[in-house]
């Protein structure tokens, strides 16, 4: 083999060698990198379960609400009709009260 031949190969051996160390750096650092998001992303993910849990929570309070808001509201009507009893028992009494104190 001829030393030029030899000079050249031993020249791309060594920026085999210095790309095969880049290469590897460069992974180092995906690999750091790719650890930190992986930490990022579950720090995120129970974050997010929380938030979740609590508009669960409070959607559940909200239809609770609602479900007794409706109670109240089918109430109504009987609640006014006892009214308007009372209202004209009211009428009478004060009626009889004005006779009363008319025939004194």
């Amino acid at each position: 083999m001829s030393e030029e031949r030899f000079n050249s190969l031993e020249k791309m051996l060594e920026q085999l060698i210095y790309m095969s160390g880049h290469n590897n750096a460069v992974t180092e650092e995906l690999c750091q990198r790719m650890d930190r998001l992986e930490s990022k992303v579950s720090s995120l993910e129970i974050k997010l379960d929380n938030r979740e849990r609590k508009v669960d929570s409070g959607f559940d309070g909200l239809t609770g609400i609602v479900h007794l808001l409706g109670e109240k509201i089918e109430a109504l009507p009987r609640i006014e009709a006892k009214i308007d009893i009372l209202n004209s028992r009211l009428l009478t009494q004060e009626a009889e009260i004005t006779l009363l104190k008319r025939a004194k």
